[in-house]
Order: C-alpha cells, then structure tokens, then sequence
C-alpha cells in the first residue's frame, strides 16, 4: 500500500481505486486470519495478536497455562 500511494500519479483513476481496494481487501483479510488462525491447541483460545505482537516469546497460553514448549501428549 505504500508503494501504491507514491505510485497514484501514474495509475489512471481507475486503475488506482481497484488497485487501492484490491490491497485493502487483502489487508483485512489477512489481519482476520492471523487474529482468528493461531489457536491453543489444548483449549482453542484465540491466540492471534498475543502470539505476534508480545514483546517476548510467548510461553504459555494465557488462558489455560499450557506450555507450548512441552511435548502434548
């Protein structure tokens, strides 16, 4: 999308919108999957953004306390 909006003066109008709508679509679709995707695999909480945007490594559920860094049985 960056480089879309420093492109828009040589894209034709219509060329831009659909281009414009194209990569927002995309952009949301994306940010949904990643937030609803990454699940506990022992209580099936929603993991999405406390996976990817913690400052660290993400240990444990926050929810049920299981170690991901432990064999499941």
């Amino acid at each position: 999308m960056g480089i879309l909006a420093y492109a828009e003066k040589y894209f034709t109008p219509e060329l831009f919108k659909s281009l414009l709508y194209s990569s927002l679509f995309l952009f949301l679709v994306g940010n949904i999957l990643m937030y609803l995707g990454i699940r506990c695999p022992k209580c099936k909480a929603i993991l999405g953004y406390i996976i990817v945007f913690s400052a660290g490594k993400a240990h444990q559920c926050p929810r049920c306390r299981l170690n991901f860094d432990e064999e499941m049985p």
